[in-house]
C-alpha cells in the first residue's frame, strides 16, 4: 500500500515581482527522467497472468512540474489539467492548452484524484510489435522519494499532499513534483501490471515512458523512455519471468 505524508500549505498559485533588471525572465521547466522499470514479477490474478513492475519518475529539471486540476462545477466529471510553469523572476503562469485531466478515481487502497495521462508502459517483441498495453488509472502526482544528485534539489519535500483523498466534491487540485524529487508506484497497484495470458515464450522488452503525449512542457523529452529486456516462461502451465538487462 502506498504511504502519504501530511500535505504542506504553501502559497498562492500564481504570485507577482518585479522583473529583475539584469535578463530577460525565463520558464523554469521541468525535466521528467523516466527510470527502468525494477521489481518485475508475475502473479496470477482472478485467472489471469499479470506481468506487475514498479515503475519510477524523478525531475531533473529548473523548476517543479505542476498540475492544477479544474472543473465549473460538480455536474462535470473531470478537472481540465493545466500545467503551471514558475519563472526566474519569481512568478508564475498557466499554460493555456490542457494537458490532460483529473479523474476521481475509487480504489481498495485510497480514493482520489488521479492525473492522465502521466505514464504509459507497454510490453513489445524485439522488432517493436505491441503484446500487451498497461491499464493505469493515472497517478497521484507527489514528492515520495528524493534524489540528492539533481543540482538544485530542494532539501524538504514540498507536493506531500494526498490529491484530494476521499474528497470527490472537489473544484480543483494541485499536485505535482519538485525538482530533485520522484514519485513511484509499486508493482500492481492501481493498474501497475500487463495482462500477459496468451502471451507466448520469449524474449520481449518493457518499456516505460513518461510524457509520451508530449503535452508536458519540459526542458527535454530525449529521457522519457527507459525499458528492460525480459524472457517469459512456461512450465506446467506456469508463467515466470526473468530480468535479462536494461
Amino acid at each position: 500500500m502506498r504511504h502519504f505524508r501530511l500535505p504542506v500549505l504553501g502559497a498562492t498559485l500564481i504570485c507577482a515581482s518585479a522583473v529583475p533588471a539584469h535578463g530577460a525572465t525565463t520558464d523554469l521547466l521541468p525535466d521528467l527522467v523516466q527510470a527502468p522499470p525494477s521489481d518485475i514479477t508475475v502473479t496470477r490474478i482472478a485467472g489471469r497472468d499479470r506481468l506487475g513492475f514498479r515503475s519510477a519518475v524523478h525531475n531533473a529539471g529548473r523548476g517543479p512540474l505542476i498540475v492544477q486540476g479544474r472543473r465549473p462545477d460538480l455536474s462535470t466529471r473531470d478537472m481540465q489539467a493545466f500545467q503551471i510553469v514558475r519563472r526566474s523572476d519569481g512568478t508564475a503562469r498557466r499554460l493555456t492548452t490542457p494537458i490532460g485531466l483529473l479523474r476521481y478515481v475509487t480504489s481498495v487502497d485510497h480514493s482520489h484524484w488521479h492525473y492522465r495521462p502521466f505514464e504509459r508502459y507497454a510490453l513489445r517483441t524485439l522488432d517493436g510489435t505491441s503484446v500487451g498495453r498497461d491499464s493505469k488509472s493515472g497517478f497521484c502526482l507527489g514528492d515520495r522519494y528524493r534524489v540528492a544528485r539533481v543540482t538544485g534539489a530542494l532539501v524538504t519535500p514540498r507536493y506531500v499532499g494526498l490529491c484530494g483523498l476521499r474528497r470527490p466534491g472537489l473544484l480543483q487540485v494541485r499536485q505535482g513534483i519538485s525538482v530533485g524529487w520522484g514519485d513511484d508506484y509499486g508493482a500492481f497497484l492501481e493498474g501497475q501490471s500487463i495482462d500477459v495470458t496468451g502471451v507466448p515464450a520469449g524474449t520481449y522488452r518493457l518499456v516505460h515512458i513518461v510524457n509520451a503525449s508530449g503535452r508536458v512542457r519540459e526542458v527535454t523529452r530525449s529521457n522519457n523512455t527507459a525499458s528492460v529486456r525480459i524472457a517469459l516462461s512456461r512450465s506446467g502451465g506456469r508463467l515466470t519471468v526473468r530480468v535479462l538487462g536494461r
